[in-house]
């Protein structure tokens, strides 16, 4: 059976298990995709899938089509589900950037500094508007574009935010790097 957005929701909210598998077969390779850009291990992967599509399940009844498309829901859960997980087993690295996610102009950002234990209080030290678009595309898993959305600021503002905030951390680590 082939369903409609809506029609897939009304069914996966009744406990429909063809919806379910329905959900899986078309929608399980994109989310893979997401995921595995953040995590590079295939086996913690598939973990993540499966802890991905239980969310997905389990909070199917909270899903507002106004504020997107299933697929951009189940999309968001899966990036902040493997963001999650690469935050708790990470030991050498804070911020990441995806540029297929904040485009090509973006460079990669890496703290390769094992001791990010008072990053909190670093972040706190920024400027508001730069610490929130730190918060909200790193900790929260948005896109430039959509923090940008949220804030009401262009996009162009929205990256030259988080650019200056990186280099002021980066700055920090590396200094202590150096007179460590």
């Amino acid at each position: 059976m082939k369903y409609s957005e809506k029609e897939l929701v009304l069914a996966l909210i009744d406990n429909n298990p063809q919806a379910y598998t329905y959900l899986y077969s078309n929608y399980s390779n994109s989310l893979q995709i997401i995921i595995s850009r953040i995590v590079k291990d295939s086996e913690h992967v598939s973990d993540l899938l499966q802890d991905v599509f239980i969310k997905v399940f389990g909070k199917i009844k909270n899903y507002n089509a106004v504020k997107g498309s299933l697929y951009t829901w189940m999309a968001q859960i899966a990036r902040n589900t493997a963001i999650d997980y690469y935050r708790k087993h990470s030991k050498n690295t804070f911020f990441t950037l995806d540029t297929e996610h904040h485009g090509n102009d973006s460079k990669m950002w890496v703290f390769q500094n094992n001791d990010v234990s008072d990053m909190g209080e670093h972040l706190e030290k920024l400027i508001p508007e730069r610490k929130a678009m730190i918060e909200k595309v790193y900790l929260e898993g948005f896109t430039y574009k959509e923090a940008a959305e949220e804030m009401e600021i262009p996009i162009g503002t929205a990256k030259s935010r988080a650019r200056r905030a990186l280099r002021t951390l980066k700055s920090v680590y590396e200094y202590r790097a150096k007179v460590a």
